[in-house]
């Protein structure tokens, strides 16, 4: 009996850890995605609408052609700009669709409708359909980014958070 309680107390540990950086993995990746989209909102947006700027449209496609991180990491192993956005994204996505099923969602309810019936799954509705505007516009800015679908996705960005303060709350 006394084996039987250890051993549930360290499988319950053990997910509880899981549970953690899963989450903790899906906060740093939000910081970061934030971090990139605030970047080109406050700095690329604004630079490619100045008139002292000759050539806006040259200046965000060399944005779009450099690298990240400049020194920190080997240059094979250096991300283009754009692909910062889509790795960060694919992280979410799959950090946010385990933890929506630890927290008991299933693919099932959603094909059904029911999960839309609570006011839990229409906050996640209204995510997923934000985070599908994001990819789109993370595919749009990759192609040809201009300043308005750079404030297009932060203000998406900034709405996605809101949401996720609301199911978190």
């Amino acid at each position: 009996m006394y084996i039987v309680l250890i051993v549930n107390h360290w499988k319950r540990s053990c997910f509880m850890i899981w549970y953690l950086l899963v989450v903790g993995l899906h906060i740093f990746v939000v910081v970061l995605w934030t971090g990139y989209i605030l970047f080109w909102g406050i700095v690329i947006g604004p630079l490619s609408q100045s008139s002292s700027v000759p050539n806006a449209a040259d200046m965000l496609k060399m944005m779009n052609r450099s690298v990240w991180p400049p020194a920190l990491i080997p240059p094979t192993l250096r991300l283009r700009f754009p692909w910062l956005g889509w790795v960060a994204l694919l992280i979410l996505s799959a950090t946010g669709a385990y933890l929506l099923y630890l927290r008991g969602v299933r693919f099932e309810s959603f094909v059904s409708g029911i999960m839309f019936h609570s006011p839990f799954g229409r906050i996640i509705a209204g995510k997923l359909l934000l985070v599908i505007g994001l990819a789109v516009g993370q595919l749009m800015m990759s192609r040809q980014p201009t300043p308005r679908l750079v404030y297009c996705n932060l203000v998406l960005t900034l709405a996605v958070i809101g949401l996720s303060v609301l199911l978190v709350h």
